[in-house]
């Protein structure tokens, strides 16, 4: 199954709409666990690493780097095991 890898205004804070790709840690056809580090996102206020909900293998990432990215988008498809 697919799941999509949502950018998610509790992990960015309050008030934040959006961010930025800084850096992929992780590229499609990587496989990755539950919880791991996939992409380091930036805005005004903070960068943080999203981490992957599921364990499985990164299908497509959805983002290029210095791309901005809304609250709610999709960072990443990942199917998993």
């Amino acid at each position: 199954m697919r799941h999509k890898v949502i950018l998610d205004s509790q992990i960015l804070g309050e008030g934040i709409t959006e961010a930025f790709v800084v850096e992929w840690l992780k590229q499609a056809g990587d496989t990755i666990y539950a919880g791991e580090e996939i992409v380091e996102m930036m805005t005004d206020k903070v960068n943080v690493s999203i981490q992957s909900p599921v364990a499985g293998k990164i299908v497509e990432t959805c983002a290029q780097p210095e791309a901005r990215v809304a609250v709610g988008g999709v960072l990443a498809i990942v199917e998993d095991n």
